[in-house]
């Protein structure tokens, strides 16, 4: 793709939509991501670079809280792409939502009595847009 070289990132993001039909791509360069309101030259992207698209999408954790004997499943979503790990939920749960991972574990319902390890890519195990995760305790 071509682009004007006064573009901001979410001009390529645009342009990435229309030609791909990715609803959320996230731009990443040599690991970095591109953050929306700059622009492309800001960055000092060589001519010919590769820029890597990740198709993102929202997840749903179910997160279980246990208070007076009582099971209640909180919903929490998350920003996700395919290559995320399962250690990456544990953390943006953590990070994003204070929810304190030590005690918890992924419940895959295709897999029952399976857990997936921290190191496992989500799409391993089919994890797409709309999906919802159980976590419970220990």
């Amino acid at each position: 793709m071509e682009v004007e070289d006064d573009a901001t990132v979410e001009d390529l993001k645009i342009q990435i939509r229309q030609t791909l039909g990715l609803p959320f791509p996230q731009l990443q360069l040599n690991g970095v991501i591109l953050q929306s309101n700059r622009t492309l030259q800001s960055y000092q992207i060589p001519s010919h670079s590769h820029i890597t698209v990740l198709d993102m999408y929202f997840i749903t954790c179910m997160v279980a809280r246990t208070k007076i004997g009582i099971t209640f499943h909180l919903p929490y979503t998350l920003f996700v792409h395919k290559g995320n790990t399962f250690g990456d939920l544990r953390l943006m749960l953590q990070t994003k939502h204070g929810i304190d991972m030590t005690n918890m574990r992924f419940e895959l319902l295709d897999l029952p009595g399976s857990e997936p390890t921290d190191n496992c890519a989500i799409y391993y195990v089919g994890l797409d847009a709309d999906t919802t995760l159980y976590v419970s305790e220990n």
